[in-house]
């Protein structure tokens, strides 16, 4: 009897809490750390260790995509180029932070909603290429293939800076609903 009570009480603690989001915060959707380097030519044929993170800001909801190799993390803000005969979902991405002398230039492919038949390896399928931006020749190309997991985070408030906006969750394709209750 006394669980039921405590099962009764969580349920309407939870049905009074909100959650909450920080708005210039990049929220990492998914994570793959174990990439395998599938091609490698010119400049970027020394690269053996790359980790990959897709985020979105909980503001603009502007999608980026994380590249850590060699110890640098390059951002690149992503445009979606539509979906492919199979579904999937198709994405360029341009240089975001850092300053480079040649341009950098990121294909990234999602295979999660693929529906052919010709099953892929990996689920993501990411090409940069190091461009020449005077001359226009290739300096560089690096093939990478990704099985990605789910991150998760907890969605918090600083409790000791009251300027601070407070939002609320309202994002249907979520895939986590995080609660937080109030006294």
């Amino acid at each position: 009897m006394k669980i039921l009570i405590a099962i009764i009480l969580v349920q309407i603690a939870v049905l009074k809490a909100q959650a909450i989001l920080q708005p210039d915060w990049d929220r990492p959707l998914a994570k793959a750390e174990q990439v395998e380097v599938l091609e490698a030519s010119g400049w970027l044929s020394n690269v053996e260790r790359v980790d990959l993170t897709l985020t979105r800001n909980d503001n603009t909801k502007v999608l980026k995509l994380l590249l850590k190799m060699e110890g640098q993390t390059i951002a690149f803000a992503i445009q979606s180029e539509g979906k492919d005969n199979c579904n999937t979902d198709v994405h360029t991405a341009s240089q975001y932070e850092g300053s480079f002398e040649n341009e950098l230039v990121v294909k990234f492919e999602d295979h999660a909603n693929r529906f052919c038949k010709d099953l892929k390896e990996f689920e993501w399928d990411v090409t940069l290429t190091v461009v020449d931006q005077e001359a226009g020749k290739i300096l560089g190309r690096l093939v990478l293939g990704a099985n990605p997991r789910s991150v998760f985070t907890i969605q918090s408030l600083n409790p000791n800076t009251e300027k601070e906006k407070k939002y609320v969750v309202n994002d249907i394709d979520s895939d986590l609903t995080i609660y937080r209750i109030y006294k």
